[in-house]
């Protein structure tokens, strides 16, 4: 809901919005590395690592920092070289 909330007053115009963003994106990134570390699997670990990298893209992005371009393209890579490969396998091994 924080993350919605703050996309919508990013849209408006109100105060407040990043905060919104910054917030629902570290809480839902939270729960993604939770769900890593229960299910102990390595797709759903690379990803929620690739999620995290793309989250703090965002959020640089957000705030004006240095750095937002390293972050995003880092997780592009690691979500390019890493995940798609392994969910493929994963895939044909399933199927």
């Amino acid at each position: 809901m924080m993350l919605n909330l703050g996309y919508l007053f990013r849209i408006i115009n109100y105060q407040g919005a990043g905060l919104l963003i910054i917030f629902g994106l570290s809480v839902f990134t939270l729960v993604f590395i939770a769900g890593a570390i229960r299910l102990r699997n390595l797709l759903f670990y690379t990803g929620s690592m690739t999620f995290v990298l793309l989250d703090l893209a965002w959020v640089f992005r957000i705030l004006h920092l240095p750095g937002a371009e390293l972050f995003f393209m880092a997780g592009m890579l690691v979500l390019t070289l890493v995940i798609i490969p392994l969910a493929g396998f994963w895939i044909y091994k399933h199927s």
